[in-house]
């Protein structure tokens, strides 16, 4: 599998705070103006562990082109800023 994945440098990675989520989330944002929301799904069966990694959303900034720095979650996990 491949990951659509940053096209430049990654400048910050935040992970979501785990309220009752049965997975983890991480954000990162880099200097193409992207920042993407990551879904790690880790699946265990008796004889190994499997890491599964989705790109659940992918936001572009729009505002002259300028790169995003830092991201954040809220206390709860639901809110990017």
């Amino acid at each position: 599998d491949t990951l659509n994945s940053h096209s430049n440098s990654v400048t910050y990675l935040e992970w979501a705070p785990q309220y009752g989520r049965s997975y983890h989330m991480i954000s990162t944002c880099s200097l193409d103006n992207y920042v993407k929301i990551w879904k790690f799904d880790l699946e265990y069966d008796s004889k190994q562990s499997n890491v599964r990694i989705e790109n659940i959303s992918q936001m572009m900034n729009f505002n002259n082109g300028c790169s995003i720095y830092r991201i954040s979650f809220n206390q709860n996990g639901t809110i990017l800023c």
